[in-house]
């Protein structure tokens, strides 16, 4: 199994789609659609990117974005994903603790361990890097002014059907 640690802010949006779109409709009509829909944009280029991503591996997702803790936020997620939501296979869990992303992805991974799930390789994408120093090689940093790029989806690709040694 290959596996995608997903964020979504800074990841599959971006302050330059935020932007574009705030200055496109205007700030009324931008409250509304967007408020009314749970919050900032998708960057419609940055969902292509995972997509992208998925198609070229087969890999499974588990969300490790705050998202993950409302369900408001998750059935948006899952909305605009499509049929690639079918991949979400799990959410990391909530431990409460500032910067503990990396443990988060961590207690994940040993639970796939307990269970004796076998995993080729893993990836993160997240515009934040707190993760553990052991996970800084599966680490793709994302920037949040762009979201995901296609060379941030290149490099996915690469490392997720690298074999590791």
């Amino acid at each position: 199994m290959k596996l995608i640690f997903l964020d979504v802010d800074g990841v599959l949006n971006s302050e330059e789609y935020i932007v574009k779109e705030h200055d496109r409709l205007g700030h009324e009509a931008y409250t509304q659609i967007y408020l009314s829909q749970g919050g900032i944009p998708f960057d419609p280029k940055c969902l292509r990117f995972l997509k992208y991503i998925i198609d070229m591996t087969n890999a499974l997702i588990c969300v490790s974005s705050t998202w993950r803790l409302s369900e408001d936020q998750r059935k948006r997620l899952n909305m605009v994903l499509g049929n690639y939501a079918d991949r979400i296979i799990g959410y990391t869990v909530h431990l409460g603790i500032e910067k503990a992303r990396g443990q988060e992805i961590e207690q994940f991974l040993n639970s796939l361990k307990e269970i004796k799930c076998p995993l080729e390789n893993y990836i993160i994408l997240d515009d934040d890097n707190d993760m553990l120093e052991d996970q800084m090689k599966h680490l793709i940093l994302t920037n949040y002014k762009t979201g995901l790029t296609m060379e941030d989806a290149i490099k996915s690709v690469e490392k997720l059907n690298k074999k590791e040694k």
